[in-house]
């Protein structure tokens, strides 16, 4: 059954301790930028394991201690076992190899952050500032960069747009939340799935309250007879790569798939334009994420994601308000993805970290239950 409750699932609490590197201090130095064995399609438990093993048994112990890090945080939460474990590993890098670590340095920060810590988060970040103001801040997450700049360690300018960034998005965040939730607001959540080609329900999603769309959607008038042409939400994954540039005042909200980003995202490039083009961004909440991610044992898509938040806020669809559009999963490529303003539709360009199958099945269940 799907965990509505808002809290982290109890399943967090059983985290198992990191194992030690052992006594090979000298083989991540060596080795320093070779990474370890990681499948992007196995579950996210194996692949903490099997990170795990890489950390403390194979070279090399900092990228794979790294990664382990990144996934421990994004997948766990700011738990006390996350950061107990993050501690134990920013304690086993080698001397050599403490001017390699920043990254690792950056999560733990992050998650000292979000779980209110901020003294401790200033102290792990404050040695990147002093070696490199740049990179520092490159690496750093939204939340720690404003604190920097508070505690006039960062004077690059970003920690006062970072700081504005976060009061944009606190004001914002409660009526959006309450609209979300509020179950007399009509919403239409289109997906990017070729499946409404043909069917003619473009009419029908512009009628609703809010239109919900997603990453790379298409504006293009020729698909509006079958997807409509209302934008209100725009659901985005993190970072600019593969998702193009849209102007942040054309929409009511701008979510930023994921958890939190303004802890889990480094280089925040992209909520400081999303900002700065006079959009709202809004972030999903952690602990939503990880009940999601450990439930479905794979990353979610930002499709998913928005539906399971949506589930958890209003309730079972059949009496909420909410219709869904463009979304099947079943039919998108292991591995990659299929939308339907692609030529050929059938392209699959993308390595996608994605399960459909499983998507697919807990999607059934949203939608059921």
């Amino acid at each position: 059954m799907i965990r509505l409750d808002a809290t982290l699932s109890s399943t967090l609490d059983r985290d198992p301790p990191v194992p030690s590197f052992g006594s090979n201090w000298f083989a991540p130095v060596l080795n320093i930028f070779r990474d370890p064995p990681d499948s992007p399609l196995a579950r996210i438990d194996d692949r903490i394991a099997a990170l795990r093993t890489a950390a403390d048994s194979r070279i090399p112990a900092l990228p794979a201690a790294t990664r382990l890090a990144k996934m421990l945080f994004d997948f766990r939460g700011p738990t006390p076992q996350t950061l107990r474990a993050l501690e134990d590993l920013q304690a086993r890098v080698p001397a050599l190899a403490r001017g390699f670590a920043g990254r690792l340095s950056a999560i733990q920060a992050a998650a000292y952050g979000e779980a209110f810590n901020w003294g401790k988060a200033v102290e792990v970040t404050a040695p990147l500032y002093r070696r490199n103001k740049v990179a520092a801040v490159a690496m750093s997450s939204l939340a720690v960069i404003e604190k920097m700049h508070l505690f006039g360690i960062d004077k690059s300018g970003v920690g006062a747009s970072a700081g504005e960034a976060l009061r944009r998005s606190q004001e914002h965040e409660a009526g959006f939340l309450e609209r979300l939730a509020d179950r007399s607001v009509s919403i239409a959540v289109v997906g990017n799935s070729p499946i409404e080609i043909g069917r003619g329900q473009g009419a029908a999603i512009d009628r609703h309250d809010l239109v919900v769309r997603f990453n790379n959607y298409s504006a293009d008038p020729a698909f509006h007879v079958d997807y409509g042409g209302r934008a209100d939400i725009w659901v985005r994954a993190a970072g600019h790569t593969g998702v193009w540039s849209r102007p942040g005042s054309k929409f009511s909200s701008i979510v930023f798939s994921g958890p939190d980003r303004r802890h889990h995202g480094f280089a925040p490039w992209d909520i400081l334009d999303v900002v700065g083009s006079g959009g709202n961004p809004v972030f999903v909440p952690t602990p939503v994420y990880v009940d999601l991610a450990a439930e479905l044992q794979y990353a979610p898509s930002a499709g998913l994601t928005f539906l399971y938040w949506l589930r958890r806020l209003r309730g079972a669809f059949q009496d909420a308000n909410v219709s869904v559009y463009g979304f099947a999963l079943i039919d998108q490529p292991p591995g990659g993805s299929r939308h339907y303003f692609e030529r050929p539709r059938s392209v699959a360009h993308a390595t996608s970290s994605h399960n459909w199958m499983a998507e697919a099945e807990l999607f059934q269940r949203i939608l059921q239950s």
